[in-house]
């Protein structure tokens, strides 16, 4: 006996353990189960987010509004909880800033960059953070803590570059 057949692939479900690989639906449906299997069901799944980016990121963007204020609660507790964790990462990207820091490097032109992001923000009324163009601690490269390497981010367009960025060099 068949339970379900995937109509994209043709794949069978015999048992309730090999249903188990076909999409759950939210409806009262006989088995539960649409009639996709899992893989069939994330392949278009995937087509579709791509053929509606707009539909996406628009859910996204309200998604992460209505749900900022749970989110940030819930870092600072994870963060009260886990003083700790949070002292060793601050420790080590201090150790870091400090290894990365060349004897030759200008130290007032640093504290400039510190200086513009902290007037930045009483200008434009939002967070700036000073940002390492190329990062202190990189997967493949590792940047210097000098002042040609710094620059001035808003702090949702650091935290949203977060380590990834593609490095151009001249």
């Amino acid at each position: 006996m068949i339970l379900r057949k995937c109509k994209e692939c043709g794949v069978e479900a015999h048992t309730e353990v090999e249903l188990e690989g076909f999409v759950k639906t939210p409806n009262k449906m006989k088995h539960g189960r649409l009639n996709k299997c899992k893989p069939c069901g994330s392949k278009a799944s995937v087509e579709w987010a791509e053929s509606n980016k707009e539909k996406v990121n628009t859910y996204n963007k309200r998604w992460a509004q209505n749900t900022r204020d749970k989110t940030r609660a819930k870092s600072l507790k994870w963060s009260a909880n886990n003083r700790s964790s949070c002292n060793a990462r601050g420790a080590k990207r201090r150790a870091q800033q400090l290894n990365a820091t060349p004897v030759w490097a200008d130290l007032e032109a640093i504290k400039s960059w510190y200086s513009l992001a902290k007037m930045f923000d009483k200008t434009f009324k939002e967070k700036h953070h000073v940002d390492h163009i190329v990062p202190l601690q990189g997967k493949n490269i590792c940047g210097l803590h000098v002042e040609y390497n710094l620059q001035v981010l808003t702090a949702v367009e650091n935290i949203k570059k977060s380590n990834k960025e593609v490095y151009h060099f001249l």
